[in-house]
């Protein structure tokens, strides 16, 4: 007899659950930091947003609709990717984690630990002096931390715009300092595009694209203008595309399926990657721990890839590219819709 398929509800216990937001969000790329006092954070409820025979399971990948009440009053989180899915085993907690963006927060995650106290563990582990961080991914999955475009990205080259998976060894690409500069190698990979593998979508014109673009959430982007300069007396950044999710032009979009691709140039570059600025492969020690993990793009022979590069531009972390974010929004709503220059 077929199990009978139910819409599930869930109502948390107010002690069974926390949230990370903003700079507490990824602190290492397979965790995340618990946002101070969670017992602010109440009455979570988790809805499915599909029957399920399985009510008391949440696969890798699903998405939920979730609220629940925050300091500054109800959040909903429409879509709220599954990241971890973990039962309890050994030394280790059931839990659940939901990734999911907010208008107001950016980037959330919300953990949801059944049958376990949480505002206590939490406490118990910030008064040893530490911080109170959980895991992001089940553990025994591979980290994911992309720095690439997805299939389709179009980027300048000696003869036009060409989408990047046509790109090879010593095909020239226009750079925004110093010209033609040849290709090196381009790496890619498929994977599920959910947690923190959906890519971040920007609508046409969100940041001066031409055209729908897609970039790893890690990929960084220039941005231009006054935030930049009054902020870190710099005319042009780079920052995580992730740090630009604003849920409307700019969001997260997770998908079944993501072809990343690196584009790794001699040196540290700015592309033009469907009409706006964008960063060729840096190489760095966390990228060669990302590459080593690739098995369907072997590393080319011949190509130095232990060296390091110097930056293009200055790099912004999650918290200063947030600063930056909150400031032109500010801005964009005394100017009537005015957005980060690119």
């Amino acid at each position: 007899m077929q199990a009978k398929k139910i819409m599930v509800e869930i109502r948390a216990k107010n002690t069974e659950f926390a949230l990370s937001s903003g700079p507490n969000i990824g602190i290492t790329p397979t965790t995340s930091n618990i946002d101070p006092s969670p017992e602010t954070c109440v009455s979570l409820v988790i809805t499915s947003n599909r029957e399920e025979d399985s009510p008391d399971l949440f696969q890798t990948g699903e998405s939920c609709s979730i609220s629940f009440t925050g300091p500054a009053g109800i959040v909903t989180l429409c879509d709220a990717v599954v990241l971890r899915s973990a039962p309890p085993g050994g030394r280790d907690v059931g839990a659940v984690v939901f990734e999911g963006t907010d208008p107001h927060l950016g980037v959330v995650h919300v953990l949801w630990t059944p049958n376990h106290d949480i505002d206590r563990w939490y406490y118990d582990v910030t008064a040893s002096g530490s911080a109170a961080q959980f895991y992001t991914h089940d553990t025994q999955e591979e980290t994911y931390g992309h720095v690439c475009f997805c299939e389709g990205t179009r980027i300048l080259t000696r003869n036009g715009p060409r989408p990047v998976e046509t790109l090879a060894q010593g095909d020239p690409v226009q750079t925004r300092d110093n010209g033609l500069q040849p290709v090196e190698w381009v790496g890619r990979r498929r994977l599920p595009g959910v947690g923190t593998a959906a890519p971040v979508y920007f609508a046409p014109g969100a940041i001066g694209n031409t055209a729908p673009l897609r970039v790893s959430q890690q990929h960084r982007m220039l941005v231009t203008g006054a935030p930049a300069e009054l902020l870190f007396a710099e005319p042009e950044v780079l920052v995580p595309a992730k740090t630009l999710v604003d849920s409307g032009s700019v969001r997260i979009v997770p998908q079944r399926q993501v072809c990343f691709l690196h584009v790794l140039l001699e040196e540290h570059q700015i592309l033009e990657a469907t009409g706006t600025p964008a960063e060729s492969l840096l190489l760095d020690d966390l990228t060669r721990e990302t590459l080593r993990h690739m098995t369907s793009a072997p590393l080319p022979a011949g190509i130095d890839m232990a060296r390091d590069m110097r930056a293009a531009r200055r790099l912004l972390n999650v918290h200063e590219a947030l600063a930056i974010g909150q400031m032109a929004a500010t801005h964009r709503d005394r100017q009537h819709g005015h957005r980060l220059t690119a």
